[in-house]
């Protein structure tokens, strides 16, 4: 079985979740809003984009804090603090800025995020209520099938995980996080060379993807524990 002290900060440590930066596949859509400087609030995101480019979320967390302390009151901005801090091992307050990036205006992306910071926490019912969110609002998002896998995987239902896994593999066939959380599911499942396979698939379509979570960048780490246990 993966080991649950790096998937969860809180057990000892992925939404991927508008624009979507080339490493992280994070999307943070930047919709409409009465009443907001999108001129100001664009060039603060350009920066905070680079900065996760450059998976620096130090930085990144300075800089959608600052935009938010100029009264800014922008859901992007409130999702990148969201996201820094859950990269930074602090999904307790992640938590805090992803809710109220929906409570300014919901949207697919933004309850995915938050499912993802439920999982960190270890809130598996929250984390599949608001993947579920995600789904009634875009019937299609593979990423929150994926994330319905992952909680249902580590509640111990073996097969409403692997249906959601392949329901997100419908959609986004060849994505590198979803094949990680496949090799994940697997793992769960007892099926050690089934996840080997998953593992080496996601790191061949795209090495350089970040999950959400501290220390765990990619599928790596999984496909060495994998390997070590079928040997």
């Amino acid at each position: 079985m993966t080991d649950m002290r790096r998937i969860a900060p809180v057990l000892m440590v992925i939404t991927v979740i508008g624009i979507i930066t080339p490493c992280t596949g994070v999307d943070f859509s930047l919709p409409g809003i009465e009443g907001l400087n999108v001129t100001n609030v664009t060039e603060i995101e350009k920066e905070g984009f680079l900065a996760i480019d450059e998976q620096d979320w130090n930085k990144l967390l300075s800089i959608s804090q600052s935009g938010l302390e100029k009264g800014l009151e922008d859901p992007v901005l409130y999702t990148m603090k969201g996201y820094a801090l859950r990269k930074l091992g602090d999904s307790q307050n992640a938590l805090i800025a992803d809710s109220r990036a929906i409570e300014i205006q919901p949207n697919p992306v933004r309850y995915e995020n938050r499912a993802m910071t439920h999982l960190s926490l270890g809130n598996y019912s929250a984390a599949l209520s608001d993947a579920q969110n995600a789904l009634s609002l875009k019937s299609d998002y593979g990423t929150a099938y994926a994330t319905k896998a992952l909680a249902f995987s580590f509640l111990g239902n073996n097969t409403a995980a692997t249906e959601n896994i392949d329901q997100a593999f419908l959609f986004m066939p060849d994505n590198a996080a979803i094949l990680h959380i496949a090799g994940i599911v697997e793992m769960n499942n007892g099926n050690c060379s089934a996840a080997i396979a998953y593992f080496e698939r996601s790191l061949a379509e795209n090495a350089e993807y970040s999950l959400p979570w501290p220390t765990m960048p990619n599928a790596t780490i999984d496909l060495e524990i994998a390997r070590n246990k079928c040997s």
